[in-house]
């Protein structure tokens, strides 16, 4: 059981070790990130086609019966037309 322990102790010591050369030598992010950066300069007008456009796909993609699914399928490609 000692043994174990030490084993556990010396890989939570390789890892430590590993995540530090890590960081020093490629940096740190904090991750995620945002998806739509450039997007600070588009005017009211695109921003409202972008967001109608990711309704119709949420509600495209929501959709329970075949039937309903086929017509938000074609609210969302003319969506995506527009836009």
């Amino acid at each position: 059981m000692e043994e174990a322990e030490e084993a556990d102790s010396m890989w939570e010591a390789m890892v430590d070790c590993i995540r530090r050369s890590a960081k020093e030598t490629l940096g740190f992010s904090r991750g995620g990130g945002n998806r739509m950066e450039g997007t600070w300069w588009w005017n009211e007008a695109v921003k409202e086609k972008v967001k109608a456009k990711k309704e119709a796909y949420a509600e495209f993609m929501s959709s329970s019966s075949e039937e309903e699914r086929e017509q938000k399928k074609i609210r969302y490609k003319v969506a995506k037309k527009v836009a």
